[in-house]
């Protein structure tokens, strides 16, 4: 996690009124609670929360995605990330498409095209496989909860 953060200058490019970043713990026995410590000192848009015991990932999940406030979450594991200077083109991409319930990002393309999609089965159709990539996956939080 600590490279995830350190890394990438991608905090330091985003306002904090525009992104919220939380940190779930799941009872890691790592330094996950320093690093999100260290980080949350420079970032007041970064909080972190540690559950007493590890609760499986998908309670996990479930648990963090209650957490933020904004109009999308975006799901993270301790190893994924956004390459540098992606953020901001993909938060005019979510203020531009924020009547979609989910918007996806195909990793695989770098062609920055959006496509619409139409239903569930033209999703599906043109994500694939890939659709399941949780970190690829940003969802409108009204159509979440």
């Amino acid at each position: 996690m600590n490279s995830s953060i350190a890394d990438n200058d991608n905090m330091s490019e985003v306002r904090s009124d525009l992104v919220e970043v939380w940190i779930s713990d799941n009872a890691s026995t790592d330094e996950t609670e320093q690093v999100a410590t260290l980080f949350g000192a420079q970032f007041p848009n970064l909080h972190y929360t540690r559950n007493a015991e590890n609760i499986g990932t998908d309670r996990n999940v479930m648990h963090v995605a209650g957490l933020g406030r904004g109009k999308f979450l975006i799901l993270h594991g301790d190893d994924d990330f956004f390459n540098e200077g992606t953020i901001l083109p993909l938060l005019n991409v979510l203020h531009r498409q924020s009547d979609c319930s989910v918007v996806h990002v195909n990793v695989f393309h770098t062609d920055n095209n959006v496509v619409r999609c139409e239903g569930v089965r033209d999703f599906l159709r043109i994500t694939s496989n890939r659709a399941v990539f949780m970190s690829a996956c940003m969802l409108r939080r009204s159509d979440w909860e």
